[in-house]
């Protein structure tokens, strides 16, 4: 039972052991650089495509990154047309070409390059650097300023060649100072000094050369030949063991242009033939690449723009700028009425001197120097101006010590006068007339400004003009104005009402709509100034009716009463009340043409069948009449019957003023009568006569 239990625990222990070596071997290493022990040696600056990295002891290998720290065990590896450059803190240079693999290691606290395999190019500081090299079992210690070295491992060769200055080369005891286009071969157990002899020397394209093509500029490839060389065959390939040969070819000539090659990188050699000799070899390998070369991209000043010269400075002058990346000299082009003027510059920047006035086309290209047949930038135009200034600024509203009410839909409308030399305008506003603590700032292109109004009471405002060169001069004198809250809505009757009263006792009725008390005050006069008002009344919510008694022009206005706060009226809202029109003369249907005569005994006397025929004081006893009926007349206060005998409307029997649409006619003759109608409306107004009606009385 025990001998199990303590099997138990050897295993737990054993596999605690195995997860912590399976951690340290395969785990990558995403600690920060802070976190890793040692002192940090280089830096990666670049790479192209896929590389890896792995740090110290373990086997992970990751994807390397910009601006990643390498310390000393670390180790670096380039896949298929891959390639990175890393930088050491003395600013020496070393680039690492495809299929190569490479490590860094510490001694004496100085790095030591230990290339297993692979191509590694070197450019030493501007400062004298010394650098340890392991090729296989032979530690080589290279000093040297300035230098460009190429040095190559494959199985069982290594070598050295000076590409460019010079440098010493130290083994052991052994030192040897190497020129341009010498070369050590370090294979089997050479002596340093012993340099080997150069058949070929490649001249161009330089080794780790970027080359900037446009319009399918031809690329020239040059190398130099001993006398020994009876023919030579130039390779240029994608990858540098030469499997991707793209151009091969013999020449017996020294130099060749070719046109046609796509953009990327690219190795070449020189593959030759001694006969004297009776041997073939193989010149060093170069690389390069070729890029696009783009125009650069002029960003100021902007093409079609003006530009203005400040007097106030004296300063007559023109600062131009461009985008460009991978050049560092460039020529500039500049026309204007004296003609073309060509301009040379280091860097993205040109400071360009007067005199200058008036119109200036310019372009801008890679120096020629740099890069043969660098494409033009876009020709720009533009318009140098000297600088007028503009003047203070003029405000119109709000006006000094105006009151404004927020409109309805909240927004004032700040405005002031435009000053034809300025480019804008700056807006202020504030509660402290010395605008130390500011409610709002604001540019503003034009001459107003639309604010939200937020807040009541008292503000101050100005506006400084800016010039043509984006400066804030004088401002405009200050000016104070008051705000109130929006006013009452007015719903009726509203400005320029024309309103037609039927009769002058109706009531016209007053609508508004307030925010939230309840309170108004409403007045009405007879003139917008209200110095005397027809009305003057405190009232409680949205509605008035008043009866003005008489046509005529008036005025009203009404505001809301808050206990907090001052309130506006609203603006005098003009409106005239009129007579409704003349009434038509009246038109009546189903008038009957028989009418017929009622008679009455009086209640004085009796009535008998003699009376008739023989006593006329019998006859007075009796009254008869006859009631005349018609459609009642809107806006009717009167009715004007008149009766005639004859068509011709001269005999007249009867003329009379009515109230209501009939008429009890006392004592009508008998026989054939002519009558009419006329409409009084409340007014006074009087229509016309309706046309005769002809009537029986029977």
């Amino acid at each position: 039972m025990h001998e199990k239990r303590a099997d138990f625990y050897l295993i737990f222990v054993m596999a605690l052991a195995a997860i912590g070596s399976g951690y340290q071997l395969f785990w990558s290493d995403d600690r920060p650089a802070g976190e890793r022990s040692g002192t940090p040696l280089a830096s990666i600056s670049s790479f192209n495509n896929t590389v890896k990295t792995k740090s110290g002891t373990r086997i992970a290998w990751r994807d390397a990154s910009v601006k990643e720290t390498l310390y000393g065990g670390d180790q670096i590896y380039t896949h298929d047309h891959s390639d990175v450059e890393i930088s050491f803190s003395d600013k020496t240079k070393v680039s690492l070409l495809e299929n190569s693999l490479f490590k860094i290691t510490v001694e004496n606290e100085k790095p030591t390059l230990d290339l297993k395999s692979g191509l590694i190019y070197i450019k030493f500081s501007n400062k004298k650097s010394n650098f340890k090299l392991k090729l296989g079992k032979r530690q080589i210690e290279i000093n040297s300023k300035n230098a460009e070295v190429q040095i190559s491992k494959e199985a069982g060769t290594a070598k050295i060649l000076l590409v460019k200055g010079g440098a010493e080369i130290k083994e052991k005891d052994n030192k040897v100072e190497l020129e341009e286009n010498q070369l050590i071969n370090l294979s089997k157990s050479r002596p340093i000094n012993e340099l080997a002899v150069l058949n070929v020397t490649l001249l161009g394209p330089a080794a780790q050369s970027v080359i900037y093509v446009s319009n399918n500029r031809p690329i020239e490839f040059e190398w130099f030949k001993t006398d020994k060389i009876s023919s030579t065959r130039l390779e240029i390939a994608k990858d540098r063991s030469f499997k991707q040969i793209i151009h091969q070819r013999e020449y017996q000539i020294d130099s060749v242009k070719l046109e046609k090659l796509e953009k990327g990188h690219y190795y070449w050699r020189i593959v030759y033939e001694a006969t004297e000799l009776k041997q073939a070899g193989f010149s060093e390998i170069r690389s390069f690449e070729l890029r696009q070369d783009h125009a650069p991209t002029l960003i100021g000043p902007t093409d079609k723009s003006v530009v203005f010269l400040d007097p106030e400075s004296n300063r007559n002058e023109l600062n131009i700028n461009w985008i460009k990346k991978g050049a560092s000299k460039f020529q500039l082009e500049l026309k204007n009425e004296n003609g073309i003027k060509m301009v040379d510059s280091i860097g993205t920047n040109l400071l360009l001197k007067g005199p200058l006035l008036g119109k200036l086309s310019l372009r801008v290209r890679s120096h020629p120097e740099e890069r043969k047949d660098s494409p033009w930038s876009k020709l720009y135009s533009i318009d140098i101006k000297m600088l007028q200034l503009p003047g203070e600024v003029t405000v119109d509203f709000p006006s000094e010590n105006q009151k404004v009410t927020i409109p309805e839909d909240g927004i004032i409308t700040f405005k002031w006068k435009q000053d034809a030399h300025s480019k804008g305008h700056v807006w202020y506003l504030s509660r402290q007339k010395d605008f130390k603590e500011l409610t709002l700032k604001k540019f503003v292109e034009g001459a107003e400004f639309d604010w939200t109004g937020q807040g009541r009471g008292g503000f101050y405002w100005k506006v400084n003009a800016i010039d043509q060169l984006g400066r804030e001069r004088v401002s405009s004198k200050y000016h104070q104005f008051t705000l109130y809250s929006p006013p009452v809505k007015v719903l009726g009757p509203l400005a320029f009402s024309f309103l037609s009263m039927k009769r002058p006792d109706s009531p016209l009725t007053f609508k508004w709509q307030g925010r939230n008390s309840g309170r108004f005050l409403i007045q009405i006069a007879k003139s917008k100034e209200f110095l005397k008002t027809l009305v003057n009344r405190e009232l409680v919510g949205g509605q008035f009716e008043w009866t003005s008694g008489a046509p005529g022009k008036y005025y009203w206005r009404i505001k809301e009463l808050f206990s907090t706060e001052e309130s506006q009226f609203t603006e005098a809202q003009y409106f005239e009340i009129k007579k409704s029109a003349p009434p038509k003369a009246p038109s009546f249907k189903n008038i009957p043409s028989k009418f017929n005569i009622e008679v009455e005994v009086d209640e004085e006397g009796g009535f008998s069948v003699l009376d008739l025929f023989i006593s006329p004081v019998h006859a007075q006893k009796i009254k008869s009449s006859v009631t005349l009926r018609w459609d009642e007349q809107e806006n009717a206060k009167e009715y004007l019957l008149e009766i005639y005998s004859d068509p011709q409307m001269k005999k007249g029997l009867l003329k009379t003023n009515i109230t209501g649409p009939e008429y009890k006619w006392q004592d009508p003759i008998r026989g054939k009568v002519y009558w009419r109608l006329a409409v009084k409306d409340h007014w006074g107004q009087v229509s016309g006569f309706s046309g005769p009606f002809e009537a029986e009385m029977v």
